[in-house]
C-alpha cells in the first residue's frame, strides 16, 4: 500500500512539471535605427533582426510594444522568416483587447520544423525610428527548447511500463538517454532515473 501511494504521488509531481505551460524564452528591447537586411518590410524602413532558435511542435507567442507607454506612441511592423528565409508569418497591429499600445504588434507560430528563425522587427511607417522596443517570446510545448541560464524548459519524458520513473536532466550537451522510453531530446545531456517504484520503496 505504502508503494502504491508514493508511486501515485511521484506519478502525479512528475505529470506536473512537464505539463504544458507558458514559458518565457526571450525578453529584451531592441532600437531600431536603421535598415538591415533581412528586411521584409522594405529599405525605406528601419528594422532590428532577433535570432530565434525554435522548436517542431511548440507554440510561440511573439510580441513587440504591446504594454508600451503612452498608447499608440511605437508602431511596429513584424515579420517571422524561416530557416530558408521565408515569410511565415507578420503582423502590423496585435489586436489584442488587454494590449497598452494597440499599435504593438503579435504573431502566434507554431513551426513544422526546428531551427534558426528570424524576427523582423520594423515599423508602420518609413523612416521611423524607436529606441528600447520591447520584444517578448513565450512558447507552449513538451517538445524542449533551447536551455537558457535561469530557464527551466519543457521536457517529455514517457514513463516505461515497469513503472519507473525517468527525470530529464536539464543540462546543455548531447543526448545519452538511458532508457529508450524516454523521448530524450538533443538540447539535454543526460536522461536518469529518478525513482523505481518496484525496487526502491
Amino acid at each position: 500500500m505504502r508503494n502504491r501511494f508514493l508511486t501515485a504521488g511521484l506519478a502525479l509531481m512528475l505529470s506536473a512539471s512537464f505539463a504544458q505551460a507558458q514559458t518565457s524564452l526571450l525578453n529584451t528591447t531592441v532600437n531600431i535605427t536603421s535598415s538591415t537586411a533581412p528586411n521584409p518590410r522594405g529599405a525605406g524602413y528601419f528594422n532590428a533582426n532577433v535570432t530565434l532558435s525554435l522548436v517542431a511542435g511548440n507554440t510561440y507567442t511573439i510580441q513587440t510594444a504591446m504594454q508600451t507607454q503612452p498608447a499608440y506612441g511605437i508602431d511596429t511592423y513584424i515579420y517571422l522568416l524561416s530557416p530558408a528565409g521565408a515569410t511565415v508569418g507578420s503582423n502590423d497591429d496585435c489586436g489584442v483587447a488587454s494590449a497598452a499600445n494597440p499599435y504593438g504588434s503579435q504573431i502566434v507560430y507554431t513551426p513544422t520544423a526546428s531551427g534558426s528563425y528570424i524576427l523582423v522587427v520594423s515599423t508602420y511607417s518609413g523612416g521611423s525610428t524607436y529606441s528600447n522596443v520591447p520584444v517578448i517570446v513565450t512558447y507552449t510545448g513538451t517538445n524542449g527548447s533551447p536551455v537558457t541560464p535561469g530557464g527551466v524548459p519543457n521536457v517529455k519524458v514517457t514513463p516505461p511500463s515497469s513503472g519507473k520513473l525517468y527525470l530529464a536532466s536539464l543540462t546543455l550537451g548531447e543526448t545519452r538517454a538511458t532508457n529508450p522510453s524516454v523521448s530524450a531530446l538533443p538540447q539535454f545531456r543526460s536522461v536518469t532515473r529518478m525513482v523505481s517504484a518496484s525496487r526502491d520503496f
